[in-house]
């Protein structure tokens, strides 16, 4: 188990330091100012904070994940 969860930081750790090396082989953060200007990124994640707290409340309020009558 341990061992698995070396290797997923290891993936994650290196996917990380990737995502600001450019293709010309730079460090730098110009990807990520390109990701954040692009208004479709910015809707997209907006959405996905928008689904994430609907679902949050969701859960919490015991609305999702309960067996329909049917079901049992």
């Amino acid at each position: 188990v341990v061992g698995a969860g070396v290797e997923a930081a290891h993936a994650i750790g290196q996917a990380v330091l990737l995502s600001f090396q450019a293709a010309d082989g730079s460090i730098g953060l110009t990807a990520y100012r390109k990701m954040f200007n692009d208004i479709a990124f910015i809707e997209s994640f907006r959405n996905t904070i928008l689904l994430l707290i609907a679902i949050v409340g969701f859960r919490a309020r015991g609305l999702l994940g309960r067996k329909s009558a049917l079901e049992n």
